[in-house]
């Protein structure tokens, strides 16, 4: 994979369940198990290849609009 994909990342998603398993009577207030059950799991390869001034998307954290720039134009840094 890595001839064919350069620097990649390999992940791994998991989704189920976890409950905690009820304490027998007596049992240390402090003890406790868990029921995980794996209901679905997937591997992806997270692989960034960038080469050229590409236009990358407007990222912001505030709640103000934020106008892209001209598509046929990518400005320093971006």
């Amino acid at each position: 994979m890595t001839a064919a994909l350069g620097v990649f990342n390999l992940r791994v998603v998991v989704a189920g369940t976890v409950a905690p398993v009820p304490l027998p009577p007596g049992a240390a207030p402090f003890t406790s198990s868990w029921n995980v059950e794996v209901g679905e799991a997937r591997v992806y390869i997270d692989s960034f290849d960038f080469e050229g001034n590409q236009y990358l998307g407007c990222w912001s954290d505030d709640d103000l609009p934020v106008i892209p720039p001209d598509a046929g134009h990518a400005g320093p840094g971006i």
